[in-house]
């Protein structure tokens, strides 16, 4: 988010317009980002960081009248966002998570790799859950987050899987999200046989042996290595496809959009543009808020 506000900074610096801005330079916010073929959610996250620079100001936000509402009202319909990006589904998890075999460099890469994709899709995760790319890790899951839930015999039936920092919530209650067995696919296994190669030291859930946190562009880098041999488009494959698949799968299993939104721990209805086409059955995954 950071970034975003810098870049709407930047942009605003650039093509001269204030940031004390009034109503009368309204028709230059939108009509200069317009002629630039700007998608109207990127205009909406650069007018963010001029509104964000006047709540800390302590005054009065003009990027939240009643003419700037219009003007991105207008904009939208005019210039329409079309998300490209397609879901990761169950068989396409699973080819994905056979074809490390072929695209990894070590054992250690492959179960991981393989835990981390699995985790991604079946705990509806965002990437900043799973990698880092700058100094704050903040929603980065941490070992100790994962525990093992056992029957009377002592085997692993289950994952729990609590996070307490994500998107929108810093300082409410924690999200909790059971991970069953399957039988395609399994995620139990998949990220039990990463532990064991792991380790239980503390630190990141996923990290690399001498404790430190996998990077993003590692992890895109491998993600579209393994697209690319499974002959899938890297440019149509995003991170974000995962949490994509995961909609698009618990919506062909019948879910309500209310147990969608918990999942995915949306705050709005904005998953409902990331179903796609259904995905292959599996059992039900249970949640608890």
């Amino acid at each position: 988010m950071e970034t975003i506000y810098r870049l709407g900074t930047i942009f605003f610096r650039c093509h001269n317009i204030s940031f004390t801005f009034n109503t009368s330079c309204c028709s230059t916010i939108c009509v200069t980002p317009y002629s630039l073929n700007y998608a109207c959610s990127t205009v909406t996250s650069y007018l963010s960081a001029i509104g964000y620079a006047h709540k800390l100001a302590g005054v009065n936000d003009p990027t939240e009248t009643a003419i700037i509402r219009q003007l991105l009202k207008g904009y939208r319909k005019l210039a329409p966002s079309h998300d490209v990006r397609l879901p990761i589904t169950l068989p396409i998890l699973t080819r994905l998570i056979a074809s490390f075999e072929h695209t990894t460099e070590s054992a250690y890469q492959l179960h991981m790799l393989s835990a981390m994709c699995s985790l991604a899709f079946f705990a509806f995760l965002r990437i900043g859950e799973i990698t880092v790319n700058s100094s704050n890790h903040s929603n980065l899951i941490m070992l100790p987050q994962l525990e093992q839930l056992l029957n009377r015999l002592g085997q692993v039936t289950a994952l729990q899987l609590t996070i307490s920092k994500y998107k929108h919530n810093d300082t409410g209650p924690p999200f909790v999200i059971y991970i069953y067995k399957e039988d395609l696919c399994c995620p139990v296994r998949t990220i039990l046989d990463f532990i064991s190669t792991r380790g239980t030291a503390r630190g990141p859930l996923f990290c690399w042996p001498d404790g430190a946190p996998i990077k993003r562009n590692f992890f895109v880098e491998q993600l579209n290595r393994a697209l690319r041999f499974c002959k899938l488009d890297p440019a149509l494959y995003k991170s974000h496809s995962f949490r994509i698949g995961a909609a698009t799968w618990a919506a062909a299993k019948g879910f309500t959009d209310t147990q969608i939104r918990q999942l995915g721990r949306w705050k709005s209805n904005a998953f409902l543009q990331y179903i796609r086409t259904p995905s292959l059955s599996t059992k039900v995954v249970s949640l608890q808020v």
